[in-house]
């Protein structure tokens, strides 16, 4: 399933896989739980450790992951539906967010920044631009889908930056020509 009109500014057609957009959202509340945990005075931390202890739907011998659960259940964080609409709405400050996270995409498991579509010989194809940070770069590649073949074609690492909004804007500045090169770089 495709959630339409996720990502902001400038993109023709823009969607992300639901179970992508449906990971960052749980990686999104980890941070804030984690954020109040980093903020709480130390002699908040025990007394609220037990209560998440004395809570059984909690699982996980780690107590500080124990804690951020807890913490990531009591805290009024939007739900699924409103974090997508202020994700579309504030997309750089998202992008910032993912940013400065301790868990950021990786090589392994890169993050969708941004979804174009375009027509290249008739076809009609989706562009996703895909993006990880290496250390202290954001390094970005292009995967490529169609209605009408079940492949993925990617290209190389195309974008390097110091910052994920960079990368789209670099994504987003490129010609609909650029796209279709691209595109025709990784056919076979």
């Amino acid at each position: 399933m495709v959630v339409q009109g996720v990502l902001g500014r400038g993109s023709e057609s823009l969607g992300l896989l639901s179970e992508e957009l449906m990971a960052q959202y749980r990686l999104y509340r980890k941070r804030q739980a984690r954020g109040l945990v980093r903020i709480l005075p130390v002699e908040a931390v025990r007394p609220l450790y037990r209560m998440a202890r004395n809570n059984v739907e909690l699982d996980g011998s780690d107590p500080l992951e124990v804690l951020v659960q807890y913490c990531e259940r009591i805290l009024p964080l939007p739900p699924f539906e409103v974090w997508v609409a202020d994700r579309s709405g504030y997309q750089a400050e998202h992008l910032r967010d993912m940013a400065e996270a301790a868990e950021v995409p990786t090589a392994e498991s890169p993050a969708t920044l941004e979804v174009r579509s375009f027509s290249y010989e008739g076809a009609l194809w989706v562009a996703n631009l895909r993006a990880f940070r290496d250390r202290l770069t954001w390094r970005g590649f292009i995967a490529f889908e169609s209605e009408h073949s079940t492949e993925v074609y990617q290209t190389a690492l195309v974008f390097s930056e110091s910052e994920p909004a960079d990368v789209q804007e670099r994504f987003l500045g490129l010609e609909m020509s650029a796209l279709g090169a691209f595109l025709r770089s990784t056919l076979p």
